[in-house]
């Protein structure tokens, strides 16, 4: 079958065009420096927990990593910048998606900068990514909701359910007062993200209370800070979010912040075993 590109014929391999076209798959993205990542294992447990929910099967751990060590032995020394790794069906078939025996592992990249990003302005849109408990490849919402906030002047989007808290379009939120730490629940809707899951171990070690709850939106203006997580970036103070206002220079954000850069990474290479199952 022909298949046309801005007029240029292409001629892709049907596993490739069936991701482009259909987007049937789910990922994981992280950050790596020097082969190493910040819970390692977290990513690789969620991958595999996400494929056995959406597919009802899943690749192994050593599978997975060996393509990561793929990825990696054709990078420069020293690589550092993210990491996503892509799980989608072979043989793809749209009338009997389920129909299938083996996984494609696709794993790419792209550099990040070394800078400690400035505060973040933030709109709220009404919102919710499919399937939130798991990260798959449908994001069209938590991207529509983006442009929808980037164009009302605001850098991201913070998405609401019925008023309620949720996520950003690609992070998790946490609000402050104090050692006090709120973030939305699980059950609001969210995708648990791994960063979020370090930072709460990380604040709790550091003697900071942190609930996960319900946030309704006319709420979020009692709080003294507000940061996001995700594993590029890590935690980005925010600035504002509408028109409520926060101490973006909180010593509680650099605290937290120093207490992440501290968690140890994961070796790829410790993986041995697993690689060479």
């Amino acid at each position: 079958m022909t298949t046309i590109l801005n007029e240029n014929t292409l001629h892709p391999d049907p596993d490739t065009l069936s991701l482009a076209l259909y987007g049937y798959a789910c990922f994981t993205s992280f950050l790596v420096e020097d082969r190493k990542v910040k819970g390692l294992t977290f990513h690789l447990q969620r991958l595999i927990g996400d494929s056995l929910a959406i597919f009802g099967k899943s690749p192994n751990e050593g599978e997975i990593l060996k393509n990561i060590l793929a990825f990696l032995d054709q990078q420069d020394a020293g690589y550092y910048g993210g990491v996503r790794v892509t799980i989608f069906p072979a043989n793809f078939s749209l009338s009997n998606p389920g129909d299938f025996q083996k996984f494609n592992i696709l794993v790419t990249g792209r550099k990040v900068e070394r800078i400690n990003a400035t505060p973040i302005k933030i709109a709220t849109i009404e919102a919710q990514r499919t399937c939130p408990l798991q990260k798959t490849s449908n994001i069209i919402a938590n991207l529509k909701a983006r442009v929808e906030a980037q164009n009302a002047g605001a850098q991201d989007a913070l998405m609401l359910c019925d008023n309620i808290v949720t996520e950003g379009a690609t992070w998790n939120i946490f609000f402050g007062t104090g050692n006090n730490l709120v973030t939305p629940s699980i059950q609001t809707g969210i995708l648990p993200g791994i960063t979020r899951k370090l930072l709460i171990e990380s604040a709790k070690s550091a003697n900071y209370k942190v609930i996960e709850s319900a946030i309704k939106i006319n709420e979020i203006e009692k709080y003294e800070y507000c940061f996001i997580s995700n594993a590029m970036i890590g935690l980005r103070a925010v600035a504002s979010i509408n028109n409520v206002t926060y101490d973006a220079q909180h010593s509680c954000i650099r605290q937290l912040q120093n207490r992440f850069k501290e968690i140890s990474a994961d070796s790829i290479d410790q993986f041995t075993e697993l690689i060479n199952q």
